[in-house]
């Protein structure tokens, strides 16, 4: 099914490696132009690798630590300063430590947001204004299905990342009328760096918890792969994709048991 990606510029956040990777490695199979960016240089460079053993485009690597407003404006002004453009902005950050509501101080919380929120506020209103002069454009926020279904020891997550999610919902309303969408992708558990040291994590802060890689909740009884997650976020931002926004759509081998 051709995607119409073909020389769209791309953006996708906290790429380095897992998710990330795995949907810039996506958009560019499709044949996108994909900058990606991550703190870590070696890490980048490897993504790089990657990406480019996968086909043929422009891949555009920032080293960018996404807590520093700077930074961020660093990276955007790069892609738009080699591409003129961001057609496309997938975000993802990294995800807040463990822990219940009173294991935390202000502190704390300031912390998280300024790690899963702020980072996305900032890419936003930076990256909207070109896309309503292009008059079209999609967006992506990526989070976790624990801002719908929280879990033990998710308060960080669970309120920061549902912050994401009422940002979504407006942003399509606003935006609707410049052609951009605007989507919300929270993903299940997906086999990550990360995502393999949870379950120990999760089970020192509940006793019923199953430390395992298959998630007992997953009615798949397995876990997912980052290009799960890839292959549906690169329809969302296609051409395929006109009347799909302010949507939220889970990923997790059906883990999330609400009907809405």
């Amino acid at each position: 099914m051709e995607l119409g990606l073909n020389g769209k510029n791309v953006l996708v956040t906290a790429s380095s490696a897992g998710i990330g990777l795995g949907v810039a490695i996506s958009l560019f199979r499709e044949g996108a132009n994909v900058a990606i960016c991550g703190r870590d240089a070696e890490r980048l460079a490897a993504a790089q690798r990657k990406i480019n053993s996968e086909g043929e485009g422009s891949i555009l690597t920032v080293k960018t630590d996404l807590r520093e407003n700077t930074q961020i404006e660093r990276l955007v002004d790069t892609v738009i300063s080699e591409w003129g453009n961001i057609e496309i902005l997938v975000t993802n950050t990294g995800g807040p430590r463990l822990g219940g509501l009173q294991d935390f101080e202000r502190s704390d919380w300031e912390e998280a947001f300024a790690t899963v929120f702020w980072p996305v506020l900032s890419l936003i209103n930076l990256v909207v204004p070109g896309m309503r002069t292009l008059g079209w454009g999609r967006i992506v926020f990526l989070t976790s299905t624990w801002a719908k279904q929280p879990r033990t020891g998710s308060a960080l997550s669970t309120v920061t990342r549902s912050a994401i999610a009422g940002l979504s919902k407006y942003l399509a309303l606003e935006l609707a009328e410049h052609k951009i969408t605007v989507n919300h992708v929270l993903p299940g558990p997906i086999q990550t760096e990360r995502s393999r040291r949870l379950p120990e994590q999760r089970a020192q802060l509940d006793k019923n918890s199953i430390p395992s890689s298959q998630d007992p909740e997953s009615l798949l009884k397995k876990s997912g792969v980052p290009s799960d997650i890839g292959d549906l976020v690169a329809f969302l931002v296609s051409d395929r994709s006109t009347f799909t926004t302010g949507t939220s759509i889970q990923v997790d081998g059906g883990q999330v048991r609400s009907i809405f």
